[in-house]
């Protein structure tokens, strides 16, 4: 555990990240029963799932604790990641 945070604190923050983590993953249900065909949907899916992505890696993962260099060395290749499935996906490569 991190210096100087209590169990009830970091329970807390695991739990509103439950919460949302719950809440988009609605979102992403409810966005797939949308008539969104082509570019429109492919980015709203990878928005939602870098986000919930992103969550995870920056709690669980503990990068909300490592150095900055660090979580912009994981984050850049992710959004990397996203434009490469999007351009596969668009232009059907």
């Amino acid at each position: 555990m991190a210096e100087g945070h209590s169990y009830e604190s970091m329970q807390r923050e695991y739990m509103k990240v439950f919460g949302a983590l719950m809440g988009l993953s609605v979102l992403t249900v409810l966005a797939a029963m949308l008539p969104l065909h082509g570019p429109i949907g492919i980015t709203l899916g990878l928005l939602i799932a870098a986000v919930k992505t992103l969550m995870v890696m920056y709690i669980f993962m503990h990068l909300k604790f490592d150095h900055p260099y660090l979580r912009i060395m994981v984050i850049v290749p992710l959004f990397l990641l996203c434009i490469m499935i999007f351009a596969f996906k668009v232009l059907g490569i």
